[in-house]
């Protein structure tokens, strides 16, 4: 395992001249700097489990179970409402005496076959995360604390996190200033914006129309004409009429707000406080992860339904003492940050020096 923050996917090559294309299977987790990181997370965690005694499949499954969990658990009961989250997935008696898992939602979504993607979700409502993201971050303490310090996750030169290349020291995660753990402190983490109407700068005017970058009057580079009009190519309902039919009383629009789903379900999340989906929205993204859950026949919900994390002998004794769920013994993305050996605190950050070293990949 690669130490320290330094770490990078694995690449073609790490030169400038030559193309840096990560060695993965899917290169879209290399379209930005902090995707990237959780990737390379997740195949040092992997190492981990390797390491501690595990065979691959051993390791893959325990990973793989443990992001499903964190997944449901960590993620998707933050960002729906309480209520809709506690029905999407349930453990009901069967009639033979056991359990199983069971969603209050099997009219919503599921699938028995072939696993597929809602457009209500894919196109509408898990575009919700438009709303959340900031205009820059601040990355780690070898590059600095200040405003002026944070990287625009957009820009018009190579100081932004872009993906698609290697990984300099300025860009590298210190985890502690993006997820909740015992060494964060003062203004970190960094939290997410609000569930709202509002895009960040960054956002609104984008840099994708070739030819014509940055200009506003593209459809290209304005996220939220591309979001409204990819709901009607792809003939979606309104938000009105899909609130109607999961028996949800709709929110009033002003006259110059349109009901297209993908906006209806922000305005919903707003008028809620903006603290996390609203009705509607919350139905289609809990019963859309809810059905491929319950759809996999390799998750844990159905192999082994009573497993948890705190149950599984591998992460059991790498848990000792509390080293991987130091956040009141719960197991989040952190706990896999942790696993990986990844960076998460200003003492791993030494200040950047001339000469530094190129960021190598995972072993």
């Amino acid at each position: 395992m690669v130490d320290g923050p330094n770490a990078d996917l694995p690449r073609l090559s790490v030169t400038e001249d030559e193309q840096q294309t990560a060695l993965i299977a899917d290169p879209r987790n290399d379209e930005n700097a902090i995707v990237a990181q959780v990737h390379l997370a997740f195949l040092l965690a992997h190492n981990a489990l390797v390491d501690a005694g595990a065979s691959f499949d051993a390791a893959r499954r325990t990973l793989f179970w443990l992001y499903q969990w964190i997944v449901w658990n960590d993620y998707v009961s933050r960002i729906t409402e309480p209520a809709v989250f506690s029905l999407a997935l349930v453990m009901n008696p069967t009639p033979d005496g056991r359990t199983a898992w069971e969603s209050s939602f099997d009219d919503v979504y599921n699938w028995r076959n072939n696993p597929f993607m809602p457009l209500e979700f894919s196109v509408a409502a898990y575009r919700f995360g438009h709303s959340l993201v900031r205009d820059r971050y601040k990355t780690n303490f070898a590059k600095g604390f200040t405003d002026d310090d944070a990287v625009r996750i957009f820009s018009d030169d190579a100081n932004n996190l872009g993906g698609f290349r290697r990984l300099e020291r300025a860009r590298a995660v210190e985890w502690d200033w993006f997820l909740q753990m015992e060494s964060s402190v003062g203004e970190f983490p960094q939290r997410a914006r609000k569930f709202d109407t509002k895009l960040a700068e960054a956002l609104r005017h984008m840099h994708e129309e070739k030819g014509n970058e940055g200009k506003d009057t593209f459809v290209a580079n304005v996220l939220a004409a591309r979001n409204l009009l990819r709901g009607i190519r792809m003939e979606l309902p309104s938000g009105t009429d899909v609130a109607k039919l999961l028996n949800v009383a709709p929110i009033s629009l002003g006259a110059d707000e349109p009901d297209a789903l993908w906006f209806y379900i922000r305005k919903e999340a707003e008028a809620g406080g903006g603290e996390h989906l609203g009705t509607v929205g919350s139905i289609i993204v809990a019963a859309t992860f809810a059905g491929l859950l319950l759809g996999d026949k390799l998750s844990f919900f159905n192999i082994e339904p009573g497993w948890t994390p705190d149950a599984d002998p591998l992460l059991a004794q790498l848990n000792s003492g509390g080293a991987l769920t130091q956040d009141e013994g719960r197991w989040t993305l952190a706990s896999i940050i942790r696993l990986s050996g990844m960076p998460v605190s200003a003492a791993q950050f030494p200040k950047e020096s001339a000469g530094e070293g190129t960021p190598q990949g995972p072993a």
